[in-house]
């Protein structure tokens, strides 16, 4: 999910998806619009991408259309930053928060906490590298949630 000023969509990191380009094409073609929130879905029989402007936040957005399900699909994937006003209220999702903007918030604190910053930022880069792995594999989403698991239980892990 992409919200946020129109002015500021340049700096997101988005997931590869070969809708994202399109994506992309579409919001530069947009000016001056006050809010923008843009739900890319991927299911197994499509995938396609849903623009909101006007006033509302992302969650406002999200909401209405989860509320709009005519059955019960398995839980949506909501990947996006942790603001809080991105997390839709009435419905049901599965938040995974972007790690890069996380990593993001330790850097800015490392001159304040410089020994608790440099603990969380070596044990981000482990799991990059472990994802450079699992990619470099090849590995299915499953194989590579596992193999991440196993990285994690045992760092020293091959």
């Amino acid at each position: 999910m992409i919200d946020g000023p129109a002015h500021s969509r340049g700096s997101h990191h988005f997931p590869k998806c070969p809708i994202i380009p399109k994506v992309l094409r579409t919001l530069d073609t947009i000016a001056n619009v006050a809010r923008m929130t843009v739900v890319l879905v991927e299911s197994r029989v499509s995938r396609f991408a849903l623009f909101f402007t006007g006033s509302k936040h992302a969650g406002e957005n999200l909401a209405e259309v989860l509320r709009q399900r005519t059955h019960e699909p398995p839980t949506t994937i909501q990947m996006c930053d942790a603001l809080s006003r991105n997390t839709p209220k009435g419905v049901e999702t599965l938040i995974a928060n972007c790690l890069a903007h996380g990593r993001r918030q330790v850097v800015e604190l490392v001159d304040h906490f410089p020994e608790e910053c440099r603990y969380v930022l070596e044990a981000l880069g482990g799991v990059y590298h472990n994802d450079a792995v699992a990619r470099e594999r090849a590995l299915s989403p499953e194989e590579r949630q596992h193999f991440h698991l196993t990285r994690l239980a045992r760092p020293d892990a091959a």
